[in-house]
C-alpha cells in the first residue's frame, strides 16, 4: 500500500488574479505530491502589483478554520506562513502552530514584510515587531535581504562584503534553526546569492543565480513552496534550496507572450508541466 501523502497547512493571502501566494503554493504542493489545507489570511481581487486591488483581511475566518481542523484532528507535516493581513494575524498563526503542530511538524515562516529596503505599503513598524514573534516559532525562515534588515533592526544590508554567515546566525538567535536568505548581493553584478544556514550542523552554503531583468511577483512565494516541498519529500535543506533556486531560474528564463503581463508573476502554467522532481535529485 502506498504511504499517505504529506499534508501542509499553507497560510497566505488568496489573490484572485496572479500566480502568487496561495494560488501558487497550492499548485506547487499538489504537483509535488503534497496535500494542502489552505488557510487564507486575506482575500485580494489581484496580487498587490496590480493597481486598485481590493483587500479583505480574513481574521475571523482563519480562527474558524483552525478550530474546525483541530476538531477534525487533522495531522500536519508542515505549517507554512507567508503574507499576512496585519499584525493581529500573528497571534492567530501562533495559535495555529500551538494547536495543530506536533514535534514532527516543520514550521516554515516566510517573513513577508517588504522588498527593495521598503516595507510593503499595507504594513508599518508594528508588523515588524509582530513578525519577530512569529519567527520565534519557526524551524525555518526564508527572508529576502530587506526582511533580514527589518528583523535585525538594520537600515540596509545590500552589501556583498558583509559577513552573511554571521547574519544568518543572528537570525537563528531569534528562534529558527534554519535560514534561507534570498537576493544576497554578489561581487559579480550579474549574480545574486541564496544563503542557506543550518544551526544544528553549523553549516553555511551559498547558491549563485543570474540576475534577471524586470520585476517577478510571487517568485519568493514559489521559492519557499518549492523549498518546503523538497523537505517534505525527504530531501535535506541544502538540496531542497538548490532545487528551488534552479526551478525558479528555469521559470524566469521563459520567453514571455506579448500579451502576458509581468504583474501575473511566473508562468506556472508552463513550469508545472516540467518534471520538477528531477530538480531535487
Amino acid at each position: 500500500m502506498q504511504a499517505l501523502s504529506k499534508r501542509v497547512l499553507a497560510a497566505h493571502d488568496l489573490s484572485g488574479v496572479g500566480h502568487t501566494s496561495l494560488v501558487a503554493a497550492i499548485a506547487i504542493f499538489y504537483r509535488l505530491g503534497i496535500r494542502v489545507a489552505a488557510l487564507p489570511t486575506a482575500l485580494l481581487s489581484a496580487n498587490t502589483d496590480h493597481p486598485g486591488y481590493s483587500f479583505l483581511p480574513f481574521d475571523d475566518g482563519m480562527n474558524t478554520f483552525i478550530d474546525h481542523w483541530h476538531e477534525l484532528k487533522l495531522d500536519f507535516d508542515a505549517i507554512y506562513s507567508g503574507f499576512l493581513g496585519g499584525p493581529d494575524q500573528v497571534d492567530i498563526l501562533i495559535h495555529a502552530i500551538d494547536t495543530l503542530a506536533d514535534e514532527h511538524t516543520i514550521v516554515l515562516v516566510d517573513p513577508v514584510l517588504g522588498d527593495q529596503q521598503e516595507l510593503y505599503s499595507c504594513y508599518d513598524a508594528d508588523m515588524i515587531t509582530a513578525m519577530r514573534r512569529l519567527v520565534a516559532k519557526a524551524d525555518l525562515i526564508t527572508p529576502n535581504i530587506s526582511e533580514v534588515a527589518f528583523l535585525l533592526g538594520e537600515d540596509s544590508l545590500d552589501d556583498p562584503l558583509l559577513d552573511w554567515e554571521d547574519i544568518a546566525k543572528q537570525l537563528c538567535k531569534l528562534g529558527p534553526r534554519q535560514v534561507a536568505i534570498s537576493s544576497i548581493p554578489s561581487v559579480d553584478p550579474g549574480q545574486r546569492l541564496n544563503g542557506v544556514y543550518d544551526a544544528d550542523q553549523d553549516r553555511w552554503q551559498t547558491i549563485a543565480y543570474g540576475v534577471k531583468e524586470g520585476v517577478n511577483p510571487g517568485s519568493g512565494d514559489c521559492f519557499a513552496s518549492f523549498l518546503l516541498a523538497g523537505l517534505l519529500n525527504g530531501y535535506d535543506l541544502f538540496s531542497s534550496c538548490r532545487a528551488a533556486v534552479r526551478i525558479i531560474d528555469t521559470a524566469l528564463d521563459f520567453d514571455s507572450h506579448p500579451h502576458y503581463h509581468w504583474r501575473e508573476g511566473l508562468q506556472l502554467e508552463r513550469l508545472l508541466q516540467y518534471d520538477l522532481h528531477s530538480y531535487y535529485r
